[in-house]
């Protein structure tokens, strides 16, 4: 990777880079064919901004140096070697190549390389933004869809499914516990609030489970159309629940008996919960009755992704994929997940 140490160097580094790809768009574009232009320039221009952001992060390698103590034991950092490395990106293509100032402590001999813990870089060279996109892939889809598909064909990038995966679950466990909304960020409602609670059957650990799921909203983010209503904002948490399947374990010969149970046990519910039951009155007052919002986040956090044909998981995949799906259809709650997201060491 060339080094570029001054603003001069590297802008004429930079326009080198683009006076070559105009060469190449008129050879290969205007004089010779425009079918498939786009997919040509996408590739051809991907490479071209791959080699100048490798160019812009050895200049900043450069310019940062060996910062600060050492952060094993607080000793002095000083400069050992420039590293080639290669950092993996959103950009179509991925791969930036650069060159990076290696710093070692004089007390612990522990290395550094300043510039990938400013750019938040994990283990591997991947960039915060490239984690986020393949993480968001694994959630949308399978993961070897999401590999393949979303990120390989439609965004030009190359991650396995395993670093999907990977990913998933870190992030997953991050998300089960998110950080509090400051106060001042969420100004309390004077509109009532609204809660509802359903479930969905998820195959974990060789057997059915229920994922029990709650769903959030205030009446004002309701829009009440002629046919149905829709909400506009909404948050949604679901978590595997503990609750026994009695019917399920129960024997052909103990149904009815069961039936019998399940009777008498809803009798009693409508005897104990009559003044709950008084949906004209509550209908009346505005408050949504009906079951459709949380039946409706059911289908979008669990069934859309974790209940396909063939689907089976592992009790901590599990858990990661519903906090993450949680996240993502909660509205506003992917950003805030991220923006609070801790620094790679």
């Amino acid at each position: 990777m060339e080094r570029c140490t001054t603003r001069e160097e590297f802008c004429q580094h930079v326009s080198g880079l683009a006076e070559r790809l105009a060469e190449e768009i008129w050879t290969t574009v205007v004089a010779t064919t425009s079918e498939g232009a786009d997919a040509w320039l996408r590739a051809r221009g991907g490479a071209g901004l791959r080699r100048a952001l490798g160019a812009a992060l050895t200049a900043r390698a450069d310019r940062l140096g060996t910062p600060g103590p050492c952060g094993t034991c607080g000793g002095p950092l000083g400069f050992r070697q420039h590293r080639p490395v290669r950092v993996h990106t959103v950009l179509p293509g991925r791969d930036v190549e650069t060159t990076v100032v290696y710093g070692q402590c004089g007390q612990c001999r522990a290395g550094c390389r300043p510039l990938l813990g400013e750019l938040g870089t994990d283990a591997e060279g991947f960039t915060p933004a490239l984690q986020e996109m393949a993480t968001l892939a694994g959630v949308i889809e399978p993961y070897e869809a999401a590999s393949t598909e979303l990120l390989g064909r439609l965004a030009g990038v190359a991650v396995s499914r395993e670093k999907i995966e990977h990913l998933v679950g870190a992030e997953g466990t991050r998300a089960v516990a998110p950080p509090p909304v400051p106060a001042a960020s969420a100004p309390a409602s004077v509109d009532p609030l609204t809660v509802a609670i359903d479930g969905g059957m998820i195959f974990v650990d060789g057997r059915w489970q229920e994922a029990q799921l709650g769903c959030v909203y205030d009446t004002a983010d309701r829009v009440v159309r002629p046919t149905r209503s829709t909400l506009t904002a909404r948050h949604v948490v679901a978590v595997r629940g503990a609750r026994p399947r009695r019917w399920a374990r129960s024997s052909p010969h103990h149904r009815a008996a069961a039936k019998r149970t399940a009777v008498e046990d809803l009798s009693r519910y409508l005897t104990t919960n009559r003044d709950r039951l008084r949906y004209q009155t509550f209908r009346e007052a505005g408050y949504a009755i009906g079951s459709g919002a949380v039946e409706s986040a059911v289908g979008h956090v669990i069934q859309q992704r974790m209940t396909r044909t063939g689907m089976h998981w592992r009790s901590a995949g599990a858990d990661a994929m519903l906090a993450l799906r949680s996240v993502y259809r909660s509205t506003g709650a992917w950003d805030r997940l991220w923006a609070d997201r801790p620094r790679a060491a």
